[in-house]
């Protein structure tokens, strides 16, 4: 998150990140707004993390996603939302007026999620950390391995 502050020239910066439940420790996300040819970080300022366990998958979080789950008082988005009232500020005034397709037409093309994630491997391997992982995969025979085992352990050398 340090080397992206600096290299963005502080246009985004670390602690604009929220860590992700699934493994605090090693997973975070933040997200931008496409203001003409800048980013404006969403998440500055904002105390999010409360909200976190309300968005139903943090790691693959998609805008449609909260949208589908009820309207908030603010602007027509779920209350996981409703810490952004501010957001109405960036986006078109007419926004809230537009059917739901629109809005996250809109959406999906002005904002930007970046997620930092440490995935375990054989020169850092943290058996609690490899048990919190948000990504999994799923074998043939349908069981769930967590993606770092997977990448370790698991993957044939001919799929490397």
């Amino acid at each position: 998150m340090n080397l992206i502050e600096a290299s963005s020239n502080k246009i985004i910066k670390s602690s604009d990140f929220v860590p992700l439940p699934c493994n605090v420790e090693r997973v975070a996300v933040t997200y931008l707004y496409k203001k003409g040819k800048s980013f404006v970080p969403i998440t500055r300022n904002k105390n999010i993390e409360k909200y976190v366990p309300f968005i139903s998958n943090t790691f693959l979080f998609k805008i449609e996603d909260s949208l589908a789950q009820g309207e908030a008082p603010s602007f027509g988005f779920c209350k996981c939302l409703d810490f952004l009232n501010d957001f109405n500020k960036l986006v078109p005034k007419s926004f809230l007026k537009w059917n739901k397709d629109d809005r996250v037409k809109y959406l999906n093309e002005n904002t930007f999620r970046i997620t930092i994630s440490s995935f375990v491997d054989k020169y850092n391997f943290d058996l609690k950390s490899m048990q919190k992982e948000c990504v999994h995969i799923i074998t043939p025979d349908l069981k769930r391995i967590p993606f770092s085992a997977y990448n370790m352990i698991h993957r044939s050398k001919q799929n490397v």
